[in-house]
């Protein structure tokens, strides 16, 4: 009977052992929570998501435009997959977050270009990646266009010098 208890007991702890660990082994770290915005953070919000976006998409273009002067697609490739690709995603998780989180405010204070830049902004660097594979430049054209014009929207903003 004590060895039945003692046999259940090591099993639960083991299994409590098992849960902690995997649990503990995730080596993802969370990606950063966005947050309601409002009239006291708008300020500052615009200028940090202006500001990752205009980090963003200087950084895509000037990879593309090193890697597409050297000729090594796959190395382009290989950048925005691994690097240029997950920062995105995390803070394009946060500013969404952010938008779910605030969504009457954005629309009522005209900040939906904002998000509608940032979130395109994935979008344009997977034409780049495209027109380096293809060697379609036209596309390349069309995206450089897309972004040079994203970028001026978004340093004009309105709220950016409030």
């Amino acid at each position: 009977m004590v060895l039945s208890a003692l046999s259940r007991l090591a099993g639960i702890l083991t299994l409590v052992v098992g849960v902690l660990f995997i649990s503990g082994c995730n080596d993802e770290p969370e990606a950063p929570q966005g947050y309601e915005i409002n009239k006291i953070n708008q300020i500052d919000f615009v200028r940090e998501i202006s500001a990752d976006y205009l980090r963003l998409s200087e950084q895509i273009q000037v990879q593309y435009l090193r890697y597409k002067h050297t000729g090594d697609t796959n190395a382009y490739m290989v950048y925005r997959n691994q690097k240029w690709t997950p920062e995105y995603i995390d803070l394009k998780r946060k500013y969404q977050d952010s938008l779910n989180k605030s969504k009457a405010y954005v629309y009522r204070h005209q900040l939906d270009n904002l998000f509608d830049r940032f979130f395109d902004l994935q979008q344009l660097a997977l034409h780049l990646k495209h027109s380096l594979q293809n060697q379609d430049w036209d596309l390349e054209q069309q995206a450089m266009k897309r972004l040079a014009r994203d970028k001026e929207e978004v340093e004009k903003h309105p709220s950016r010098f409030l």
